[in-house]
C-alpha cells in the first residue's frame, strides 16, 4: 500500500467503490422559502462539518498494487490554499420556469425538473479520477425570484446513498444546533477485512450478473444507443413521479394482505418490493415482444453486520449490490398480479442478501458496471434511496417542495431513484411522453 506522509492518513476503499467510480450523483432540493435562505449560515455549517469529519477534506489516490482507490486524509493544519469543499452560488433575476407540484396525499403527478445548472456547481467534477485533485463534494445554490435550488454533488465511487446521507444529516445537525456522531477514520477497511476472512467455497466464483456487465466500449455504445432510442422514439425526458401517501397505501396494502392470506402468513413483501412490481407492470410496453430484466440495487450493510456482529451503520462508502429478476415476458405483465411480481422480487432479494453472494462479488468484481442491453430484453434498475433520509434536512426558511437525485454527468435510462417526501414517495426517472400526458396536472388515485 502506498505509504501516507506523517501529515495524512490513508483510508482504503474497496472493489465496490471501483464498480461505480465513473459516476457522480447530485442530491437536489427545491425550496420556496417564506424568508430568504441564509446561504452564509449553510456554508459555515458545511465548514464545521468538514473540520470535524476530516475524511471529507481528503483527495483520492489510486493504489496500483491493490487496484483500488483510497482517500488521502490530511491531519492537523491544512496546506495553504487547500480547498476542502466547493461552494458556489448564483442569483437569478429570472423565474426558474419550474412550478413545484402540489403534493397532496391522494395525488399521482408527473412533472419535470428545473435545469441541471441550477443545482450543479460549474466547478463540480464527478469521477474518482477527477477527485485526485478536487474536493470530495461540491455545493451549489441558485436563488430565483420564485424558488431556491440547492444541489450537493459527490462521487459515487466514494459514497453510496446511505453514506452520503451521513453528510447531509451532519450539515442539518450543524445548521440546527444538534449534536452528531462523526464516523471513524478507517485506515484498514472493515468491509475488505471481513470479506477476505470469508473462505471461498468451491464452485462459488462469481459468474457475472445477467443485468449488468463490465464497462467496455460496447456496453457504453449500447447504453448511449438506448438513451438515443428512448429520447427520439418515445419522447423521453427526465422527470419525476410523486405518489401521495394515500396512493402508496392504496397500492401497497391490498398486495401485502393478498400475499399474507395466500401464503398463510409465511410470506411477506415490503413496500419497495411492491413499488418495484408496480413499475414493472405499468411503465413498460404490454405489446412488446421483449422480456424484462430488473436489477434491484440493495444495501449490503445488514448482511455485513450480521456476519461480523458489528454495526456498519456509520460506514460511508459503497456496499451496493444487485438482486436480479429476469426473463418475464412484457406481454404477461398486464395480467400478472402485483402480489406475484412482488414475491418474485422479494425471493430474488432474499437469495442475494447473503454473505456468500457478497463474497462472490468481492472475489471477482469488474472495475465498473454497466447495464446489459441484449437484443429483445428491456433492462431496468431500481434504486431505493430512502435509507439516506434526504428529505429530513431542514435548510431553513421553508419546507422542501421538491427532492430529486440525478446521476452525473449523464442520466442512465430506466433507473428510478426512489426517495420519500412529505409522507409519500418521489421517483426521479426518465419518463416517456405518454406517462407525462397521463399524469401531469395531478392525476388522482
Amino acid at each position: 500500500m502506498t505509504p501516507a506522509s506523517p501529515s495524512e492518513v490513508l483510508c482504503p476503499l474497496t472493489c465496490f467503490d471501483n464498480a461505480i467510480n465513473l459516476v457522480g450523483m447530485c442530491v437536489q432540493y427545491v425550496l420556496t422559502p417564506s424568508t430568504p435562505l441564509d446561504v452564509d449560515k449553510i456554508e459555515n455549517a458545511i465548514a464545521r462539518v468538514v473540520d470535524k469529519w476530516r475524511l471529507l477534506a481528503g483527495r483520492l489516490v489510486w493504489l496500483k498494487d491493490q487496484k483500488i482507490w483510497a482517500i488521502r486524509v490530511p491531519i492537523g493544519s491544512l496546506p495553504p490554499n487547500y480547498a476542502t469543499y466547493i461552494f458556489t452560488t448564483t442569483q437569478s433575476t429570472k423565474s426558474s420556469g419550474f412550478t413545484p407540484p402540489v403534493l397532496t396525499p391522494s395525488t399521482i403527478e408527473a412533472f419535470g425538473q428545473p435545469p441541471r445548472s441550477a443545482f450543479v456547481s460549474p466547478k463540480a467534477v464527478f469521477t474518482s479520477s477527477d477527485h485526485q485533485k478536487h474536493p470530495l463534494f461540491s455545493f451549489h445554490v441558485t436563488v430565483f425570484p420564485d424558488c431556491t435550488c440547492i444541489g450537493v454533488t459527490f462521487p459515487h465511487g466514494v459514497f453510496d446513498g446511505v453514506g452520503f446521507g451521513h453528510l447531509l444529516r451532519a450539515i442539518d445537525a450543524e445548521l440546527n444546533g444538534r449534536e452528531w456522531e462523526v464516523p471513524p477514520l478507517e485506515t484498514i477497511n472493515p468491509v475488505d477485512t471481513l470479506l477476505k476472512d470469508v473462505p471461498i467455497e468451491e464452485g462459488t466464483k462469481f459468474e457475472g450478473y445477467k443485468t449488468v456487465t463490465k464497462m467496455s466500449a460496447w456496453s457504453m455504445a449500447t447504453m448511449l444507443a438506448s438513451l438515443a432510442f428512448q429520447h427520439v422514439w418515445h419522447g423521453v425526458e427526465r422527470g419525476q413521479v410523486y405518489f401521495g401517501r394515500n396512493v402508496v397505501k392504496g397500492i401497497v396494502d391490498p398486495v401485502k394482505k393478498e400475499v399474507m392470506e395466500k401464503s398463510g402468513g409465511k410470506e411477506w413483501v415490503s413496500t419497495a418490493d411492491i413499488m418495484s412490481a408496480w413499475i414493472a407492470a405499468y411503465l413498460n410496453e404490454p405489446n412488446s415482444p421483449n422480456t424484462l430484466s430488473m436489477a434491484y440495487i440493495f444495501d449490503a450493510r445488514p448482511v455485513l453486520a450480521e456476519a461480523s456482529g458489528t454495526s456498519f451503520d456509520s460506514y460511508p462508502h459503497n456496499t451496493v449490490l444487485y438482486s436480479e429478476f429476469t426473463g418475464i415476458p412484457l406481454s404477461s405483465l398486464p395480467t400478472t398480479p402485483l402480489s406475484t411480481l412482488a414475491l418474485h422480487f422479494r425471493h430474488a432479494l432474499t437469495t442475494s442478501r447473503t454473505l456468500k453472494h457478497v463474497k462472490q462479488r468481492h472475489y471477482d468484481s469488474p472495475d465498473f458496471l454497466a447495464f446489459r442491453r441484449p437484443y429483445g430484453v428491456d433492462t431496468w434498475g431500481f434504486s431505493n434511496q430512502t435509507k439516506g433520509r434526504y428529505d429530513q434536512v431542514d435548510w431553513g426558511g421553508g419546507p422542501i417542495k421538491d427532492l430529486l437525485v440525478n446521476p452525473m454527468p449523464i442520466n442512465g435510462d430506466s433507473i428510478p431513484l426512489v426517495n420519500e417526501l412529505d409522507g409519500g414517495i418521489i421517483m426521479s426517472m426518465d419518463l416517456r411522453c405518454l406517462i407525462f400526458v397521463a399524469w401531469r396536472g395531478g392525476g388522482k388515485e
